[in-house]
């Protein structure tokens, strides 16, 4: 017979997710929230200046615009990195955002380069769809490369040093 109560057989039944988990799950939003500002910023230049300058000219200011800004927010932000970031951190970032500015581009160009809401939504189709894999990349890149150890549920970045392989004694 099992002495406990039913409450606590119950609390010890339920799925905990992982400290690993948990952070990942935290970068994604916070990824999500930064990402989904950039995207507003972007979508909301685009359209101020689309009828002024035309859809492909439009894109690429205010695709740099929020680039910019966004690559610093993920870097101290969405990955929690105290450090300013390596010239490569930003060539990456660039690289994984310009893979964008070309689909938009491109995107804009198959629908006769419309400026307004329908502009406006396919940029947002295609940052919505690019979103997923820049998260990926930019994960990998900036915190899966490198030891991460949790400390409070958050990413503290270390080197990975080689195990020794040297034997002790005689």
């Amino acid at each position: 017979m099992n002495a406990s109560p039913p409450a606590a057989r119950s609390s010890r039944l339920r799925w905990r997710p992982s400290t690993r988990v948990r952070a990942l799950a935290g970068q994604a939003a916070r990824f999500a929230a930064v990402g989904g500002g950039a995207t507003v910023l972007q979508l909301a230049l685009y359209a101020f200046v689309a009828d002024c300058v035309g859809a492909q000219v439009a894109n690429v200011l205010s695709w740099s615009v929020a680039t910019v800004i966004a690559g610093v927010a993920h870097h101290r932000f969405t990955f929690r990195l105290d450090h300013s970031g390596s010239e490569r951190d930003h060539l990456v970032n660039l690289a994984s955002s310009l893979a964008a500015l070309l689909l938009s581009s491109a995107v804009l160009a198959v629908a006769g380069n419309p400026s307004g809401l329908l502009g406006t939504a396919l940029l947002l189709a295609v940052n919505g769809t690019v979103g997923t894999g820049r998260f990926v990349l930019l994960r990998w890149w900036l915190t899966g490369r490198r030891a991460v150890a949790m400390v409070d549920d958050t990413p503290s970045i270390g080197v990975v040093s080689a195990p020794s392989t040297a034997l002790a004694g005689p």
